[in-house]
């Protein structure tokens, strides 16, 4: 499966099997069926992503040059 630092499969969202109708189908229905599962994996998504916000990448670089330097 694939992975990625910034994805957790069950906490921000969910990865399915390939060519596997059912897989997509059963985790599409948990999303559908429950309000409170879809809106925390949206905060926790979001917050996630927020990580990698150009300003952060940014910072993150100067930091890695300043102790190279």
């Amino acid at each position: 499966m694939f992975k990625y630092r910034y994805y957790q499969d069950g906490v921000t969202g969910y990865l399915y099997q390939p060519q596997n109708e059912l897989d997509f189908l059963t985790k599409l229905g948990l999303l559908i069926n429950n309000q409170n599962l879809r809106e925390s994996m949206g905060i926790k998504a979001q917050q996630t992503v927020q990580q990698y916000s150009w300003e952060q990448v940014v910072d993150n670089l100067v930091e890695i040059w300043v102790e190279q330097i």
